[in-house]
């Protein structure tokens, strides 16, 4: 039986392609993790209220003192501004001609172009969550917020309550580090951190063999069928770890997930636009044809910032070049 181009596709698709794609550019777990505690807002900033420091002054007096009214300034606010990304789209009238329908189909151009920028844009945001933003229109990423540096207006010198944990480490990794590391982050402050990433090696090499028991973590949700990929997680405590091939060589982070999440903007519902709704809050702005041009053109979408909310019950490990043997 001769081999078609309907049953090269079948098979291409189903069982060689969606791995490709999804060993390639689908691999983000951090973002998953992240963006599950999304929340949707207005405004020309992002501002949320954080209490950054201890009142030093009030405490026990004797009966009939006279009472002081000094105060500390121990709340204010982080304020952070939007971030926006785009990816064009472009589909040549001859194209979408030559695969439209029937026997001589070759594959869905339009699905697969956008599916293509959605991976493109996934690819963007992971590359920047573990990237500093310094003074790029990019998003503030996890170096950000973790680091020593003044974050969301709020300088961590003067608060020690509000500044994260970051070592740069040369000695061997064991489980006493890593609980040490949870009980400094958590600081006797309610939760903690919940989440940990590494990268595969030091995954593989430590946490994958030491920590138990293993459980399964979900890249996607199952629904998106190109999205369904599993990965293995160990557990400490309460804690799940995993690996990301964004988090940079030998890194390991210890992440607060309830306090670091996206805000995203809506797309503006302009009926010139007709927005379409994707996965993460991405918006598919309405094919458009000029016409003096053979092709259609479309944007996909999304106006967002990460912020994170309490950095100190934030970890973050560096250099991390031995491992505990297993």
């Amino acid at each position: 039986m001769a081999l078609t181009y309907d049953t090269l596709n079948t098979v291409t698709k189903e069982y060689i392609e969606k791995v490709a794609i999804d060993n390639i550019t689908t691999a983000t777990p951090v973002l998953e993790r992240l963006f599950k505690g999304k929340k949707q807002i207005s405004g020309t900033k992002i501002q949320f209220p954080v209490i950054y420091a201890l009142n030093s002054q009030g405490g026990s007096y004797t009966r009939g003192a006279q009472l002081g009214s000094a105060n500390d300034e121990f709340e204010t606010k982080g304020e952070l501004n939007w971030s926006f990304y785009d990816k064009p789209m472009r589909l040549y009238g001859t194209d979408l001609a030559q695969n439209s329908a029937g026997e001589t189909q070759i594959r869905d151009l339009l699905k697969d172009t956008i599916d293509n920028q959605v991976y493109s844009l996934v690819e963007d945001l992971s590359d920047h969550i573990f990237a500093s933003k310094g003074t790029t229109a990019n998003i503030y990423g996890l170096y950000d917020a973790i680091g020593t540096a003044a974050y969301a207006g709020i300088d961590p010198a003067d608060a020690a309550v509000w500044q994260s944990t970051v070592d740069s480490l040369t000695t061997t990794l064991t489980p006493t580090l890593l609980y040490n590391a949870i009980a400094s982050a958590s600081y006797g402050i309610a939760g903690g951190p919940d989440f940990g990433v590494t990268t595969l090696d030091l995954f593989t090499q430590y946490l994958g063999k030491v920590l138990d028991p293993k459980v399964r973590y979900m890249y996607y949700d199952k629904s998106d069928n190109w999205m369904s990929k599993e990965m293995e997680v160990v557990k400490l405590g309460a804690i799940d770890f995993t690996w990301d091939r964004h988090v940079p060589a030998g890194d390991l982070l210890l992440l607060d997930t309830k306090n670091i999440q996206f805000y995203t903007l809506p797309m503006p519902e302009i009926t010139e636009m007709r927005v379409m709704p994707l996965k993460y809050g991405f918006s598919m702005i309405k094919w458009f044809v000029p016409a003096d041009y053979d092709y259609a053109i479309s944007h996909l979408r999304v106006y967002l910032q990460l912020v994170c909310k309490s950095r100190r019950t934030n970890y973050m490990f560096t250099a991390l070049t031995t491992v505990a043997a297993s």
